[in-house]
């Protein structure tokens, strides 16, 4: 097949190993036509929009559960539809939100101990700023370090969940896109 090759070099160096290894290969006289290279392009796929579901203290609750098991904070479209439904119901019943919010351990390593704390009525400290000791190259400095944007969006957001109406961070589709629409329509909610 290389020795058919069109481009003049790739066939020279097909015979020049042909030779070398003492091969006879035959030469066939068809040429293969190559098919199937190219394809018709794919219809766009439509990111299905983000849903709520029911808005329920049971719902919030089973969401918390699912949340709950993880080992580690995961911000997906559960969390998303974790931290929306507490807030709506928050916003609306602050004590409907606490008695489904009240099983969070105090002591639970993950964010969402900041709801729980929330949800007791204890007082938090959501946001403690980071004193680190570094090492500049000539002495050693102190350096004030704030928490990542998505640990303090959350902290924040749970210390204050029955203050907003709505969260301008609720995805309007399930990859955590949100349309300009929704955030506009937020916007003059709130």
């Amino acid at each position: 097949m290389y020795k058919q090759d069109e481009d003049k070099s790739i066939s020279k160096l097909a015979k020049t190993i042909e030779k070398a290894w003492g091969l006879e290969i035959e030469k066939d006289d068809v040429k293969e036509e190559v098919q199937g290279l190219w394809r018709k392009t794919p219809k766009l796929w439509e990111v299905p929009k983000f849903k709520l579901g029911e808005v329920s203290p049971e719902a919030l609750t089973d969401l918390l559960a699912v949340i709950s098991e993880r080992k580690e904070c995961v911000e997906d479209i559960t969390f998303e539809r974790f931290i929306a439904m507490a807030n709506n119901i928050a916003y609306k019943n602050p004590d409907e939100a606490k008695i489904s919010l009240a099983g969070i351990s105090s002591n639970d390593s993950s964010i969402i101990r900041i709801l729980g704390r929330w949800a007791k009525n204890v007082e938090n400290n959501i946001c403690p700023d980071s004193i680190r000791k570094v090492w500049n190259s000539e002495n050693e400095a102190v350096k004030l370090v704030y928490g990542e944007l998505l640990y303090t969006r959350s902290a924040v957001l749970f210390a204050s969940i029955d203050k907003f109406p709505c969260l301008l961070s609720t995805p309007s589709y399930e990859d955590l896109s949100i349309s300009l629409g929704d955030l506009f329509a937020r916007l003059f909610n709130i």
